[in-house]
């Protein structure tokens, strides 16, 4: 269990703090699980228009490509882009943005204090509360 002591963590440091926050990595965890839902409605959802061939484990981005090529769901692009963006940077670069390997444009990583995993945290539920809202539109058949 962490105990912050709103102290300045930066790199490395910080990243341990969010490796070390049991809530940081449920959310984190929750936020994956969201994704890979998202990509299954979304694969079925184009099955079930027929795209041409069936999309047997493609992921999020070659989702959103083969939507593009073929006009389906025009007004969702926008938003699936977004969400692939978020979950990529999420769930790709966040050790290389605090060993100072990859830079982000959505998650801090100046001027932190260890209290800030809580922001890290809140990130990470909104996000996944953002994939599991898109999912269900797919889901349900509404889009």
């Amino acid at each position: 269990m962490c105990t912050f002591r709103g102290e300045p963590t930066a790199g490395l440091d910080f990243y341990a703090e969010l490796r070390e926050n049991d809530e940081f990595c449920a959310e984190y965890g929750r936020a994956m699980l969201a994704a890979g839902r998202l990509e299954a409605a979304l694969t079925v959802h184009l099955n079930a228009l027929g795209v041409g061939k069936k999309l047997v484990k493609p992921n999020l981005g070659a989702l959103i490509r083969v939507a593009k090529e073929r006009e389906i769901e025009r007004g969702m692009i926008e938003v699936l882009e977004g969400l692939n963006e978020q979950r990529n940077d999420f769930a790709h670069n966040i050790y290389g943005l605090f060993a100072s390997i990859v830079e982000s444009k959505l998650l801090p990583k100046d001027k932190l204090i260890d209290t800030d995993v809580l922001m890290y945290t809140t990130y990470a539920t909104q996000l996944k509360e953002n994939l599991d809202g898109i999912a269900d539109i797919f889901l349900n058949g509404s889009s």
